[in-house]
């Protein structure tokens, strides 16, 4: 919400205290993030402000503990809250800055290599069935031919770089070396059968894994703790985690002793709600593409991608704005994003699309189930990197 204060009024607001915020939360309300007071003497006049859909309303006040909390309200409703700036060449929120937050519209993209590899989805042979998952190329272009004939409970795969074997993690049963006339057992002690979704390789064929909280490499090797979810591993041994902060989720890189090389929190420039998606992460050697979810102010969304260099150091590469953030996203080292979604076009129906922002700011379906008649879509919602 952003507010259009009235020039008649006392009313002043203010940053809420965190406390405030819970307390607020606790009762069940709705707040706009400021504190309002009335001058001594004052009376409460009536305050026009404006909702970030551009309909026009009066600011709502209810006062408890000490603090006036004001909202927008148009009278059926209250304004759904995220930035409290526009990008309309006005200081909305009154604090010197005009259009701050980076809530204006950037088309750039920077930081980008040559993506030479090949993306591929997690799709079935046959819905419904068991053990008919199928991973088939998509782009950058279709291919004729895919990989299957996986264990009937695998859930989660991973094409190693060094040598495009593929790896599965297989419920009840941990990650297995697929592609033979058995599949082998990947030790993952001490959790083995327990291992998390979340797991790759360095160049040197060394398996990082995670056991609960716990971050291993190798044979049960210890590497670190408190690790929210495994990003990736880089072909030089270093690791890229997530660990629970202040303000979200932050993308952690450590060295494979576990010892901290840089950490990319959720950026304070930018107003609205990041959240980290270590899923969408993808690995160039020793660069990697990492991604935020963003929503601002009012149904607006973006995929934030970042850029970790071989010496550790963090640069935006693009802002994609997107319709929606789908069932998983991929953002690959040229700019492009992918993101995996229900396709829309398709009434009644669970059928599924992929659609690709490119770096140029345009977008367009990359693969589309209802034209498919033999990988479809089912249950698994996976993208990764493989083969060209």
């Amino acid at each position: 919400m952003k507010a259009i204060f009235d020039q008649r009024t006392s009313l002043r607001c203010r940053a809420l205290p965190a406390a405030a915020v819970h307390i607020a939360i606790g009762l069940g309300l709705t707040l706009a993030g400021a504190a309002c007071t009335h001058n001594d003497g004052d009376a409460a006049l009536p305050t026009a402000c404006r909702c970030d859909d551009g309909s026009v309303g009066m600011m709502a006040c209810q006062t408890f503990q000490g603090q006036t909390l004001c909202q927008c309200t148009t009278g059926a409703s209250f304004c759904p809250i995220f930035a409290t700036e526009d990008c309309d060449g006005v200081d909305n929120d009154h604090d010197g800055r005009i259009d701050n937050g980076e809530v204006c519209p950037d088309a750039s993209a920077a930081s980008t290599m040559p993506f030479t590899g090949g993306v591929y989805f997690q799709g079935t042979l046959h819905e419904g069935s068991c053990g008919t998952d199928a991973l088939q190329r998509f782009w950058p272009t279709q291919a004729t031919t895919y990989f299957s004939g996986f264990n009937c409970y695998a859930d989660w795969y991973r094409i190693r770089r060094s040598d495009n074997v593929i790896y599965d993690l297989v419920t009840f049963s941990g990650i297995h070396q697929t592609g033979g006339t058995v599949d082998v057992m990947v030790p993952t002690p001490p959790c083995n059968a327990d291992v998390e979704r979340g797991f790759d390789f360095d160049a040197a064929g060394t398996i990082y894994y995670q056991c609960r909280d716990v971050l291993l490499k190798g044979n049960g090797t210890f590497v670190t703790d408190q690790v929210a979810a495994l990003a990736a591993a880089l072909d030089d041994g270093r690791v890229i985690l997530t660990r629970h902060g202040p303000n979200g989720d932050e993308f952690v890189v450590l060295d494979g002793s576990g010892n901290e090389l840089s950490r990319l929190p959720p950026p304070p420039e930018f107003a609205g709600i990041m959240l980290a998606a270590p899923q969408a992460t993808t690995v160039v050697g020793n660069h990697a593409y990492v991604a935020f979810q963003r929503e601002y102010p009012v149904n607006q969304r973006e995929i934030v991608v970042f850029h970790l260099d071989d010496r550790s150091q963090w640069s935006r590469v693009r802002r994609a704005v997107v319709p929606g953030f789908g069932l998983m996203q991929l953002v690959l080292s040229d700019g492009t994003v992918l993101v995996r979604e229900y396709d829309s076009t398709v009434p009644n129906d669970l059928s599924e699309r992929i659609v690709a922002f490119l770096p140029d700011g345009t977008s367009r379906i990359a693969w589309r189930e209802a034209d498919q008649t033999v990988v479809r879509a089912h249950i698994g919602e996976e993208l990764m990197i493989g083969p060209p």
